[in-house]
């Protein structure tokens, strides 16, 4: 994941700093990533801008203007702690074929399909290129009208699962698409009975 994520990211901040000499990026590293891996990635240009973590995703997002979210559990967690993002997604051209025959919703991001709406911008495979991600990052970096519709709409998002158990709506928002999968309609007795656990990544 790191290996197709990473170069078009890095190639993104160098573009990224010409607009906005100052910007800088930090890397939370999740616990199944080696550290000497990553950082050999980080030698190449734009690399000199990024700062690794060990681990610690909400507090590199609690101090981000904007962010970089690959799909999954951690655009919510982007949401909640109201961080602007545009969300990546990239995997091998066989994968993504056979999850698209398998799996059918309208959105790849969870922050999307909970709202209901393409409220996060969303780069999957051939759409993932650098002067893409760099422009709608640097959209979200000043005070417009992404900045601001994001950030109002993960404010009623979060009130919305405030008064619920978000396990549970999220787990409801999954399901309602997996019903509409006749692959998957022999799980659902399994899904919908099972604990729905949101990991922090």
């Amino acid at each position: 994941e790191v290996a197709r994520h990473l170069p078009v990211m890095l190639q993104a901040l160098q573009r990224l700093a010409q607009q906005h000499p100052q910007v800088r990026a930090l890397l939370p590293l999740a616990s199944t990533l080696q550290a000497e891996e990553v950082a050999a990635m980080l030698a190449q240009p734009g690399g000199e801008r990024v700062t690794l973590l060990d681990g610690e995703a909400a507090l590199a997002l609690r101090a981000s203007d904007a962010a970089i979210v690959c799909s999954g559990t951690a655009t919510l967690q982007a949401a909640l702690l109201s961080v602007p993002m545009v969300v990546v997604y990239r995997v091998s051209f066989l994968t993504y074929h056979i999850l698209r025959l398998l799996i059918r919703v309208p959105h790849i991001a969870l922050v999307n399909l909970i709202a209901q709406e393409r409220l996060v911008c969303e780069l999957v495979q051939t759409q993932l290129q650098a002067s893409r991600l760099c422009a709608e990052l640097a959209s979200l970096l000043v005070d417009g009208h992404k900045r601001r519709r994001q950030k109002a709409r993960f404010a009623e998002l979060r009130a919305v699962l405030g008064t619920k158990k978000t396990a549970q709506e999220v787990a409801g928002v999954l399901l309602r698409y997996t019903r509409r999968v006749p692959r998957l309609q022999a799980a659902q007795p399994a899904l919908s009975t099972r604990k729905f656990h949101a990991p922090v990544t």
